[in-house]
């Protein structure tokens, strides 16, 4: 269901299943004018929010401090998620939308992430009710670490990884080989690379893992919109 958020994958017919649930979810999507998209991770990765290529989703990541790392991106090869549905991604629209990985699938501390993270984004958008309780969640006042990827790695035959990469790892040097697509190498295409949620899932036209560096924190602003 993360990679069918377009109208012609969602008005196509016959659906799948997953397209079918997104369909479900689609006037809800719409409807909204701020969006968090719910995820987690085959790794027991730190939280991280996904915040996309727009400023005001950058702006919007960082005052939240939904997480102290930030991480902006393109997306994927293989389909568009829903932070990325519609007016989230125009960037003439005041729609915003981020995407929050909370920590490892099943962890019982990522629900407890999730929750506190919706209670969080209510608070900044004084919309929440009052006396609501949030879990006993630290969360940064806002977000301080921005990653901006610059390779993403789609695979195009069958990947290997050479080096035992969990996420969150910076290599030091460019040219570094980190695995083999079909035999050739894939290295890091600049010093200091950032590593982001290496997949276990291995197949053509998915995504290996992505690659980044180190940006500056957008400006203080008010809220996008």
């Amino acid at each position: 269901m993360n990679r069918v958020w377009s109208a012609a994958i969602l008005d196509a017919t016959p659906r799948s299943g997953d397209v079918a649930r997104a369909a479900a979810l689609r006037p809800f999507v719409e409807r909204a004018d701020y969006l968090l998209d719910l995820h987690t991770t085959q790794h027991p990765n730190e939280p991280l929010v996904l915040a996309g290529p727009l400023l005001r989703s950058r702006e919007f990541a960082r005052m939240t401090g939904l997480a102290d790392l930030v991480v902006v991106d393109r997306g994927h090869a293989q389909g568009p998620r829903m932070r990325d549905y519609d007016g989230f991604a125009d960037p003439g629209s005041a729609k915003t939308a981020l995407l929050i990985e909370c920590g490892q699938h099943w962890a019982a501390t990522s629900a407890e992430v999730a929750y506190a993270a919706c209670i969080r984004i209510m608070e900044r958008l004084e919309m929440a009710p009052a006396g609501l309780q949030a879990p006993n969640v630290s969360l940064p006042d806002e977000a301080s670490r921005f990653v901006e990827i610059t390779m993403p790695v789609t695979i195009k035959h069958e990947f290997v990884f050479a080096l035992p990469l969990r996420g969150g790892e910076i290599i030091p040097h460019a040219g570094t080989v980190i695995g083999y697509d079909g035999g050739e190498p894939v290295v890091t295409p600049h010093d200091n690379c950032f590593v982001l949620m290496p997949s276990q899932r291995l197949w053509a036209g998915l995504t290996a893992v992505r690659l980044g560096r180190l940006i500056a924190p957008p400006q203080r602003t008010a809220l996008p919109g």
